[in-house]
């Protein structure tokens, strides 16, 4: 599907509708085709901050394995903030955000839909 049509058709909706959920949805499929299911630093950062920030990008990086950087800094992030728990230590925190980044939509559409 051609992404100019993708976005009349929204665009459409969202005027006639004053949707939220359609507004966030086109911007999930312009983010998608133009980037991919990865977060841009800026959203990772946004992301990090609306979680408040426990590690560094610099500290996850050591951590991040094969994942792109900004998805593993806002994954492992976003994780201790869920299950901040005394008892987990830094390995507990990255199994849980190697699992969360099993599914490669699954950050981007927590950013677009949940945040």
């Amino acid at each position: 599907m051609d992404i100019d049509k993708i976005i009349d058709t929204w665009v459409k909706r969202i005027l006639e509708k004053d949707n939220y959920n359609d507004y966030k949805t086109l911007e999930y499929e312009i983010h998608t085709r133009a980037v991919g299911y990865h977060l841009t630093s800026k959203e990772a950062e946004d992301l990090v901050d609306d979680v408040s920030m426990h590690w560094t990008k610099e500290q996850t990086n050591q951590f991040k394995g094969n994942h792109e950087e900004n998805d593993f800094y806002a994954a492992l992030n976003l994780v201790y903030c869920i299950f901040k728990n005394e008892k987990y230590s830094v390995s507990d925190y990255v199994t849980l955000a190697n699992s969360f980044l099993n599914d490669e939509e699954r950050l981007i559409k927590y950013y677009y839909f949940v945040l």
